[in-house]
């Protein structure tokens, strides 16, 4: 003979209480202002607000493969399998994704893990993905040439590598050596305290922004 569970009032109530504030959430979640997507470790899209789901539609900044993300879609500061596996491993990570159609733009993507109920699981992780508006990165290296006092071949040097160009290849767009071109990133590194030029990226991209 079978038994049969019998749900009190309290566990009815509590149950109640966890889907509608669900349905919260997920009201919340859909009205986000910026692109924000809910994904499963493989990768999958599992929820997608509908500032994503435009940005999707327009093929920015990831990409996208048989409903899952599988890479950045542009010269990123890192490369998207770093990110990922950082942000599996619990930590929040951000990359810089550079697209050049008139004009360099930066867009910054942001992975943060996070535990979500479902009926199935009491604790399943998704990572959340952020995409903030892309910005020029002009207006960062004018606030930055300021701020650290930086020459003018210094801030030419640092717009170049804003559109992801090697030191050969800004060597050659300024009609300087690479030792050069070089030498102006090293006075960049001790000037702003970065010590990787994706860090340089980054400053350039938050002063944009700010």
């Amino acid at each position: 003979m079978e038994a049969t569970m019998v749900q009190t009032p309290q566990a009815a109530a509590a149950r109640s209480a966890r889907e509608t504030a669900t349905q919260l959430a997920l009201r919340y979640f859909e009205c986000l202002p910026k692109p924000t997507l809910l994904l499963r470790p493989d990768g999958a899209i599992e929820r997608a607000n509908a500032a994503a789901r435009a940005l999707l539609a327009e093929r920015h900044c990831l990409r996208i493969a048989y409903g899952r993300v599988v890479g950045f879609a542009g010269k990123s500061s890192e490369q998207y399998e770093d990110a990922w596996a950082r942000a599996l491993a619990g930590r929040v990570s951000r990359a810089v994704v550079t697209i050049f159609a008139g004009g360099a733009q930066m867009w910054q993507v942001e992975m943060a893990p996070m535990h979500i109920e479902t009926p199935q699981q009491p604790s399943e992780l998704v990572l959340m993905v952020t995409v903030h508006a892309p910005v020029r990165p002009e207006r960062g290296i004018v606030a930055l040439a300021r701020i650290f006092s930086l020459t003018c071949a210094e801030s030419r040097v640092l717009a170049h590598l804003a559109e992801d160009r090697t030191p050969a290849e800004i060597g050659e767009a300024l009609g300087v050596s690479v030792t050069t071109v070089r030498t102006h990133l090293q006075s960049l590194f001790q000037k702003t305290g970065a010590r990787r030029q994706p860090e340089l990226v980054r400053l350039a991209l938050m002063a944009s922004s700010s």
